[in-house]
Parts: structure tokens; sequence; C-alpha cells
């Protein structure tokens, strides 16, 4: 919408706003708004006691045809939240968590009103926009026609090109791997942004549009399990247990024992996490906040 939208929690809130509302384009959703507006819910607590309450929901989004609230929230704190306020939240038999009260207000409104719980966050997703950050900025260099119609006959020639070989083959053509990138973030290329993190680009397969996209050609590797990096996150390296100290997008400061604490690219760090030779380690103390 050309203006900046601001997201409290960095953990639930970001990656929703990423998935669902911004990037890539999503097309059903055609403006979103922070902290809209306050409703009054009533219902009764834990006692059998009916109390009104004031909420505000994160977000309110504006579709085609349809507009409602939504509140992202925590899964740890919505069972917390379910167990303090049983008529308040609840989870159906599918898995999704509601606020009866609140959707109740919002109906008489005619809007929708959903939770959106960090469970259904598309980490994968939400990495790799992150990962293509810069190229979705108005700034950024377009792609000369005739280099970008270079790159689209070698992708047409041999659909579900691995990434790594298009890098490869792009570098020939003596330009850089951004050019690649470039062309996915505008949709010039097809790559399934949900499958695989950019990172591995062995398993990262790109396609000239969705048409010719065919992931039943496709055989995979298991994907690695996901690290959300946030200060107070807790690595395993080989035999040693660090500490995230501090990041930023190029490096993340670790703290061990022995008065080792090294500082890393946050690129190797990845590269140590598809590996396999860093995992999680206990939960993360508190998060990173931008």
């Amino acid at each position: 919408m050309g203006r900046t939208i601001q997201s409290e929690s960095h953990r639930v809130e970001f990656p929703f706003v990423l998935s669902e509302c911004e990037f890539p384009k999503n097309d059903d959703v055609t403006e979103y708004w922070d902290q809209p507006t306050t409703l009054r819910l009533r219902y009764k607590n834990k006692n059998g006691r009916m109390v009104t309450v004031t909420h505000t929901p994160d977000f309110f989004l504006i579709h085609p045809g349809r507009a409602g609230f939504v509140e992202c929230k925590d899964e740890q704190t919505l069972l917390r939240l379910a167990n303090e306020q049983p008529n308040k939240f609840t989870v159906d038999s599918a898995g999704i968590w509601h606020c009866l009260p609140a959707e109740e207000e919002a109906a008489k409104y005619g809007f929708y009103y959903r939770v959106f719980c960090s469970s259904q966050i598309d980490r994968t997703l939400s990495r790799n926009i992150i990962f293509l950050e810069d190229f979705f900025r108005p700034n950024a260099p377009d792609v000369p026609d005739e280099v970008k119609n270079s790159i689209l006959r070698i992708v047409t020639a041999k659909e579900g090109l691995r990434l790594s070989e298009l890098l490869s083959l792009t570098a020939e053509l003596e330009e850089r791997a951004d050019t690649v990138y470039k062309l996915i973030a505008d949709g010039a290329l097809y790559v399934d942004l949900s499958a695989t993190a950019l990172v591995e680009r062995e398993q990262v397969y790109v396609y000239s549009t969705t048409e010719a996209f065919s992931p039943s050609e496709i055989v995979r590797l298991p994907k690695p399990k996901f690290i959300e990096f946030c200060i107070g996150e807790r690595l395993q390296w080989g035999d040693r247990v660090f500490e995230i100290a501090n990041l930023d997008h190029l490096n993340v400061w670790l703290i061990g024992d022995a008065d080792y604490h090294p500082t890393l690219s946050r690129k190797y760090v990845e590269q140590l996490i598809v590996k396999g030779e860093m995992s999680q380690g206990k939960a993360a103390k508190k998060t990173l906040t931008s």
C-alpha cells in the first residue's frame, strides 16, 4: 500500500504479515491495517461470571468482497489462555483456534475474526521472503530485458532446473546471482518458496512459469528442522552449546563456555544447519524485536 505497517511481535505477527499480506504479492489482500480499532467482548470467565473487556485486534484485512480482523498469538500463549479463559479461547477438532466472543462481535458489523496461531506459520516461506527482501524493494535495480530473456531461455529449455545449476549458467553469462534472485522476486521465474530454503541451492527447482511447475517430478531430501534466530536461542554445535548474544542480517554473535565466544556469518550458520552440523538446543529466553 506504500505505507509502513507495524508488527509488535517478531515471532508471530511479522511472519503473518510476510506470508499472508505482503510477499509474494497476495492479490486476495488489497489492504491491511495494524491496531485498527477496539472491540468490546462479553463472555463468562472461568468462575461463570459474565465479564466485558476491550480488545484491540492486531490487524484488519480488506479483501475483494469481505473484510475482517486477525489476532496473532503464539501457540503456547493460546494454550495457557484457553486454560485460564476457556469461554474466550478454544480450539476446534481441526486444530483451528477461535475467540468466540470476538467472532460474535465482529459478525455484528459483517466482518470475520480470525486467530492466527504460530503453528500456522510457513517458516520456509518466511525465511525465503527475508532472504529476498532486498530484491522486493522499489529501488532494487531491474534486470535488463536482454539478460532476462537469456535466463528465461535457459530455464524454458529445462524446466525444473536446479538453482545451483542456473546460478552456474548465469555466471557463464557474466551475471551475478543477484540477477536470478531479482527475477524470482519479480515473478519472472517461479520457485515454490514454501518447499525449500533458497540457501539449499541443490534442492531448489526453478521454472519459467507457475504452469510449468511440476512437483510430482521432484524428489526432495527431507527438510532440515527450522531454527528461529533470536537472542537467547541456544544452538548445539558438535558437543558444545552456544547462546545467541546478538545478531543482524550478516552476523551471529555466540556465547560459549571457557571464554569461547565466536562470531559467525549468518550464511555460515545457515549452512551448518542445512548440513545438520548445528541444531536447536534449549528453548529461547527472549526474542529479538525490530
